[in-house]
């Protein structure tokens, strides 16, 4: 399969719009824009905000990263701005 190492072939090829093109894309990780994650990069997805990377990911990738940390790092809607308030308690 194109786009993913032959290691990360397998779980994360069922969700892979990377396979067709071997770049990034420009607004990978930006509100709204395409997913953070690298295997995944799903355009005009990314609304979930991930208070860990302060980048945005699609819901699907967000979800998997809650579940994996046992945490809401991921959360939707959030600005970077609105999750400091959050965090920092101001």
């Amino acid at each position: 399969m194109r786009g993913l190492p032959e290691s990360r072939q397998g779980r994360d090829a069922e969700f892979s719009p990377m396979t067709d093109r071997d770049e990034l894309a420009r607004d990978k990780g930006q509100r709204g824009g395409s997913c953070n994650r690298t295997a995944c990069q799903m355009p005009n997805s990314a609304w979930w905000f991930n208070t860990s990377t302060q980048a945005y990911y699609c819901e699907r990738c967000a979800r998997k990263i809650n579940l994996a940390a046992g945490t809401k790092l991921c959360v939707p809607g959030w600005t970077a701005r609105e999750a400091r308030e959050e965090t920092n308690g101001t």
